[in-house]
């Protein structure tokens, strides 16, 4: 049989049973409990099954082999070590490079599968520990495990062939009796054997049943061999996905294909944008009929809402992914690290984050490899021996803004102008005009690279210029700022692949601008000559209001209107600023699209947005138009940007 057209399937089911492994594996990590081991038993079944379904050997002996070795664990025949907590989670990150390669199109194999096997079998083969060991014992009877509350628990359904003795209960009465002792086993879902033909003289004794149970196969293979009236029995088992999860009767849960969603909300995107443009070209409507356009324009506006959050996941998806990288590099590399992440409940762009993965594994890698410091260089530098890297998400508007800092060695700019010169990537001129912020982007340029010898972590010249390319092509743009000796931060600051943003219009000369609502204090009318660069009792306290004028900071012509105009006021860091316009135009839901190059260099920008008429407003980017004062190293306020 062809089994590639259930390979879609397959990978679905398994990236969700490897991200429940892997958290569950982490928790035995640190200190374990029976719930985590029972957890991870019963998903290394799951991808045990599927795998030998699917034909992929490494995959299945692997599971099969963990699977076995966690069954000992749980009834306390073998001893929960520090040594076998990390084999396990190797051998479920070992699952998730095959499932990887499944995913690429290679070959469903890893070159440590073999020796994993062998080392799970060798232990599995050991005796019990003596008294004293740290052994995990189940909190709650092997047969009767308890699902975590308000989580769907991974069930199986088992197909049995059921023959009865000759010493049961006679008739439909006795048989329906026996079968009500199944609730102790699971939930009966069918009995295709009609209850209506077991009075009838040609009844053999047979019963054809499905049991749907979270229970293991011996489990119920002992349960029924001790049932009274049981003479014989034949079961099939295979994976069966978690039921809905019902919550108060109001809420269920089911799978969506990712690419569903995304045509899904390209339409929704659309619709919104095509009834814009009917409404401009109807005018102005009868009462009746204007009432019915409104009511479709907010269906619409629902639906894409819906649409985008059914694409929002949490950050604490990828969480334990990065972890696990930076574990096993600090590692290798004898170095003491902890990552610490305060906020993974923030929920981003599916689509975004399955992106983000790779530049922040190799952010991570980075501050690991030249970040942090051994632990005795740390210490003689007055440090604790333990590194810090931080990563904090939040989203702002239609932005979301991602920085992982460290309290490293730092970056030394001169050392980096002094290797570009070195390996021929700019001339010694050049390099002298940069400024300590421009110097230290020099560590993404391709190929540069600071180590004097290649090794497997470092020195290819590969790495962060990677992750700026990646970021940049996501319509995003990428920063980094360090200070010598006490450590180094890099931002990536992203706009969704596509939201509607509440907008602000405004326009400066001719031109039409947006600014995300979510980025404006309040609006107010300036008076006295435009030219003034502060606004006298404007500010929150009465104090002056600094002023920047929009068409001086984007190098447009001035503005040739007598009258003052208006002042959007910004929140920045350093306290709130006015931005100078000739004229607010209303709020307006905006359907924001990246900036393709060479736009997107434009960092004052941060995408555009389509109108009903048919005309392009630029989105702007208020944490680039005012300074905030707050850098980390030395550097000037942000130049003119001159489209």
């Amino acid at each position: 049989m062809d089994m590639s057209r259930y390979r879609a399937l397959f990978l679905s089911e398994a990236r969700e049973h490897l991200r429940a492994a892997t958290e569950h594996a982490g928790q035995l990590e640190s200190g374990g409990n029976a719930e985590a081991l029972r957890s991870l038993f019963r998903h290394a079944h799951s991808l045990k099954g599927m795998a030998a379904t699917m034909g992929y050997d490494a995959m299945a002996g692997l599971a099969h082999a963990a699977e076995d070795l966690l069954a000992a664990l749980r009834g306390g025949e073998t001893a929960l070590t520090g040594e076998l907590r990390e084999l396990l989670r190797d051998s479920v990150a070992c699952i998730g490079r095959i499932v990887e390669s499944v995913e690429m199109e290679r070959c469903p194999e890893d070159p440590g599968a073999e020796a994993l096997t062998r080392r799970l079998k060798e232990h599995l083969a050991q005796p019990a520990a003596a008294p004293g060991a740290e052994n995990l014992r189940p909190a709650v009877p092997l047969e009767s495990p308890e699902p975590a509350a308000g989580t769907p628990a991974a069930t199986t359904a088992f197909d049995i062939d059921l023959r009865l003795s000759n010493e049961r209960d006679t008739g439909a009465g006795g048989v329906v009796s026996l079968l009500s002792r199944f609730g102790e086993l699971g939930r009966l879902e069918t009995v295709e054997t009609p209850l209506t033909s077991l009075d009838a003289p040609d009844f053999d004794g047979s019963l054809k049943l499905q049991l749907i149970s979270e229970l293991e196969r011996p489990g119920i293979e002992a349960r029924l061999a001790a049932m009274p009236g049981v003479a014989g029995f034949e079961i099939r088992e295979h994976p069966r996905a978690p039921d809905p999860v019902v919550e108060s009767g109001e809420r269920t849960w089911m799978r969506v294909r990712a690419d569903l969603l995304d045509h899904q909300l390209e339409d929704a995107a659309e619709l919104m944008l095509q009834h814009s443009r009917l409404s401009a070209a109807l005018g102005e409507l009868p009462p009746e009929a204007a009432r019915h356009l409104d009511r479709v324009e907010l269906l619409v506006r629902r639906l894409f809402g819906n649409v985008v959050e059914m694409r929002l996941v949490p950050f604490e998806s990828v969480v334990e992914q990065l972890e696990h990288g930076t574990r096993d590099l600090a590692t290798r590399l004898g170095k003491e690290v902890e990552l610490e992440i305060p906020d993974t409940k923030v929920r981003l762009d599916r689509s975004l984050l399955e992106r983000l993965v790779d530049p922040l594994l190799h952010i991570l890698r980075n501050a690991v490899d030249h970040g942090i410091e051994a632990p005795d260089d740390r210490e003689a530098a007055g440090k604790p021996r333990h590194g810090r890297i931080g990563i904090q998400v939040d989203r702002r508007g239609d932005q979301v803004r991602i920085r992982v800092r460290d309290d490293g060695r730092g970056i030394d700019g001169e050392q980096l102008r002094r290797r570009a010169v070195e390996q021929g990537l700019m001339a010694p001129d050049d390099a002298a005009r940069l400024s300590q912020a421009e110097s230290l982007l020099l560590v993404t340029l391709p190929g540069f690279s600071t180590a004097e010898t290649t090794t497997e972590v470092s020195g290819r010249g590969v790495g962060m210029d990677a992750v700026r390319h990646r970021v940049e092509s996501l319509g995003g743009r990428f920063d980094l700022r360090s200070i010598l000796g006490e450590g180094s931060e890099m931002e990536m600051s992203l706009p969704l692949s596509m939201a509607a943003v509440p907008a602000l219009m405004l326009r400066s000369g001719e031109r039409l601008f947006a600014v995300p609502i979510a980025s404006v204090e309040r609006g107010i009318r300036l008076e006295g000559p435009r030219g003034r660069p502060v606004a006298p009792g404007a500010g929150e306290d009465g104090s002056a209001l600094p002023l920047i004028d929009l068409a001086e900071r984007l190098g447009l012509p001035a503005s040739d209107q007598e009258e003052p105009g208006w002042a959007l006021v910004l929140p920045t860091e350093a306290g709130s600023t006015g931005l100078i316009v000739d004229e607010l135009l209303g709020r307006r839901g905006l359907i924001v699209r990246p900036l393709e190059a060479p736009l997107k260099g434009l960092r004052e920008y941060s995408g555009a947005a389509l109108l009903e008429d048919g005309r392009i407003a630029l989105v702007l980017d208020p944490t680039e138009l005012i300074p905030t004062g707050a850098e980390w190293a030395a550097g000037d306020a942000p130049q003119d940007s001159r489209p």
